[in-house]
């Protein structure tokens, strides 16, 4: 069953399976942003936001707090009028974990909203 992670503004659900990536490989994330339950296209001008963060145990500086590996700017997916696409060129040397997560995020009614967040894999084999 999909899990659902910290929705705020609106709902996101994982995959089923969940997202699994290889270290070395372009990662594509794909969401559909909603409010209220109904999918939204964000303010007309604006761009939406994903976040990929690296699990805490990881951080160098010993914060509690998760790092920021990258801030993605994503796209609309062709041909969809709800959903939007984040690619990211996963580095060879990431650390294969479960624990990553990215969350999304976007300006919708002039205010700056998390969409929600999952997580998601990267491993080191096939």
């Amino acid at each position: 069953m999909p899990a659902v992670i910290s929705p705020i503004a609106g709902t996101r659900i994982e995959p089923t399976d969940g997202y699994k990536f290889i270290k070395g490989t372009t990662a594509v994330f794909k969401v559909t942003y909603q409010n209220n339950g109904n999918p939204t296209k964000l303010d007309t001008g604006t761009d939406p936001i994903a976040k990929i963060f690296k699990p805490v145990f990881l951080n160098e500086s010993g914060s509690p707090v998760p790092e920021v590996i990258i801030t993605l700017t994503g796209s609309p997916v062709s041909g969809q009028e709800f959903e939007y696409e984040f690619t990211w060129d996963v580095p060879s040397n990431q650390t294969p974990l479960d624990d990553y997560i990215i969350t999304y995020e976007g300006w919708l009614g002039g205010i700056y909203n998390n969409f929600g967040d999952e997580y998601f894999s990267i491993s080191s084999l096939f």
